[in-house]
């Protein structure tokens, strides 16, 4: 597998410094009485539907476009693409090292999930039970060859495991495009059977 990696590297030189995506990015190079002007698809020419104040923060870019020139970005309930050379990257770890935090969400019912890295817990709600924290016991982390990373979980009475993808995923309501889908395995407990959850993802603070 090193070998293969070394082989990547050499044919690929850009692959071992290519940006995992989802990631956070800030505003830069704007004037001070301007915007990033987000746009209806990746080009100059396309439609304006929203806009990044030129001190924007922890703007969440969830794709590139082809020609890597463009970010897609969210705005309010739709996604749109900003010039990637006014937006920088924060650094950090990539997601699927699992120290960042992340917002999680689905549908049929409405359920939400919250990774606190720094408490090593969890946080599962739905619309019948806010849930308790929950310590996270295991976890498998990614890579950038294999943007897959997973988290088992539990408290005194319930528990599961949590399986991150780093791929394109749509909440079914709205327009937004996110870069992370969640899978969740819940274990029975005396509040319910065992269940599995399907959702989004959004490292957006």
């Amino acid at each position: 597998m090193k070998h293969l990696a070394l082989l990547l590297c050499l044919l690929f030189p850009g692959i071992a410094t290519a940006q995992a995506l989802p990631a956070l990015y800030d505003v830069v190079g704007v004037a001070a009485d301007d915007v990033l002007n987000i746009r209806a698809a990746p080009s100059a020419s396309a439609s304006i539907i929203g806009a990044l104040a030129q001190t924007a923060k922890s703007v969440e870019v969830v794709a590139l476009s082809a020609d890597g020139k463009w970010a897609q970005v969210n705005t309010h309930e739709a996604s749109g693409w900003a010039a990637l050379r006014f937006l920088r990257a924060q650094g950090g770890p990539d997601w699927f090292a699992l120290r960042s935090d992340l917002t999680c969400f689905g549908t049929e019912p409405f359920w939400s999930f919250y990774l606190d890295p720094a408490q090593n817990s969890v946080h599962l709600n739905t619309p019948d039970e806010e849930g308790p924290e929950q310590d996270i016991v295991s976890h498998w982390l990614g890579s950038r060859w294999q943007p897959v990373a997973a988290m088992q979980f539990g408290s005194e009475d319930s528990g599961g495991v949590a399986v991150l993808r780093g791929q394109s995923c749509s909440d079914g309501m709205s327009d937004r495009a996110f870069g992370l889908s969640l899978d969740l395995f819940l274990q029975p407990s005396a509040n319910g059977p065992a269940a599995s959850l399907h959702g989004c993802c959004s490292l957006a603070p």
